[in-house]
Order: C-alpha cells, then sequence, then structure tokens
C-alpha cells in the first residue's frame, strides 16, 4: 500500500469499525490510557504532546498549577510527578473527566494533590464531549496559581485576553487551526514576559503548531 492508500482504510476504519471496538490500554509520553481500541496499529505514542509534557515537568515542581483542558489526564499525572504541590485542573466535558479519572487511577496519582473542576472556562470552543451541568466559569477567576498551563483546542486567546492576574509562568499549546495561531499567543505574552519562547509541539508535527513557554513578568504583567 502507499501513503495514500494507507491513509484512506485508517479512516475507513475510524469511522466504521472502530467505534464499535472494546477500549483497550494504550501508553501516551509515558503515562497508560485507557484510550486505544482493540485492533489500533498504534496503540502507544512516545511523543504525544512531547513539547508541553517537557515543559510541564520543567516548571512543576513546588509549584501551584491551573491545567485548563483536562482531557484524558495525561499532562496532570505529569505535572503531579514533577513535583506540583497542587494542580487544580479544569474540563468542561464530564466523559472526559472520567476517562482522566481512570488515567490517574492507573498511574497511581498523589489525589490528595489534585482537584478536577468540571468547568468551561471561557468560550465553548471544540470542546471534546457535551459540556452538560458544567459550570461556566470567566478566565478571570484563574488567579490562584503560580503556573498555568492552557491546551484548550482553540479557547487560548480567549483566555489570554480575560485573565485578570498573570502568574509566574504560562504555557500555551497552540492551534493554529482552531482559531490559535502562535503568532497571536506570543502577541498576547510578549507585553507580560521577559521570556517567552516558542518550542516545537512535537517530532513531525506541523511546524506552526507549538508550544509557547513564558516566564519572568515584566514590569506591565505585575
Amino acid at each position: 500500500l502507499n501513503v495514500y492508500q494507507y491513509k484512506l482504510l485508517q479512516e475507513i476504519y475510524n469511522r466504521t469499525v472502530r467505534p464499535y471496538l472494546p477500549k483497550t490500554w494504550a501508553v501516551y509520553s509515558g503515562v497508560t490510557v485507557r484510550n486505544a481500541r482493540l485492533f489500533d496499529l498504534e496503540a502507544c505514542d512516545p511523543d504525544y504532546k512531547l513539547g508541553l509534557i517537557e515543559a510541564i515537568r520543567e516548571h512543576s515542581e513546588s509549584r501551584n498549577v491551573e491545567l485548563v483542558g483536562l482531557g484524558r489526564g495525561v499532562s496532570t499525572v505529569h505535572a503531579i510527578q514533577a513535583g506540583a504541590t497542587h494542580v487544580t485542573a479544569y474540563e468542561a466535558s464530564k466523559s472526559m473527566i472520567d476517562e482522566a479519572r481512570t488515567t490517574l487511577d492507573v498511574n497511581w496519582c498523589d489525589r490528595s494533590r489534585l482537584t478536577i473542576r468540571h468547568a468551561l472556562v471561557g468560550e465553548d470552543v471544540n470542546v471534546f464531549g457535551a459540556v452538560g451541568e458544567a459550570d461556566q466559569m470567566s478566565p478571570s477567576e484563574l488567579n490562584t496559581a503560580d503556573m498555568l498551563v492552557l491546551d484548550v483546542e482553540g479557547a487560548e486567546l480567549g483566555i489570554l485576553d480575560s485573565i485578570s492576574t498573570w502568574p509566574e509562568i504560562v504555557i500555551v499549546e497552540t492551534h493554529p487551526a482552531l482559531g490559535a495561531p502562535t503568532a497571536e499567543v506570543l502577541d498576547r505574552l510578549e507585553p507580560v514576559y521577559a521570556d517567552v519562547e516558542a518550542r516545537e509541539h512535537k517530532p513531525g508535527a506541523p511546524p506552526e503548531k507549538q508550544v509557547v513557554v513564558a516566564s519572568g513578568k515584566s514590569v506591565s504583567g505585575e
């Protein structure tokens, strides 16, 4: 099979057979998740969100972390393992919270250092799953952490535009295809922080999709 034929077959499989197969275990960046399906060929992804994970591991130690976009819990596991004092994770999708709790349990995370909030922070943009009874939360309420992590599938700019108190460190996974390009994330953070860098998202990812890390608040960010 050539690459085109393989991708076509993969797409057909994903749309027809895969949703009906039983779930099994996968490993994403060293974290066990119950997300793969029985006959998936690529159940493990050692580079999953690698740039985001590395930034979280570099900066979490002894910090209170607010993480918007709990997802399946992979980033949260890494923040706790890296020594975060406490992680408050926000997720709008109840089904994703259920998956994340499984991830946290099987990876033996210290739940005493974790708070999960079923909350929609800012606007409903590309939420995976139904929002349901999630609390509606203004981004201006994100003001209790030393570090803020945003992985919200296109809602990043709206949150950054509404922050009232800037933390010591901000880490943002950009989503150019969903309306949160790297250049605009940099535009929001560079006036506030002295050190702002854009990193590779993961090997093989589109170069425009990156992870932005901002630290060292300038006078304007105090």
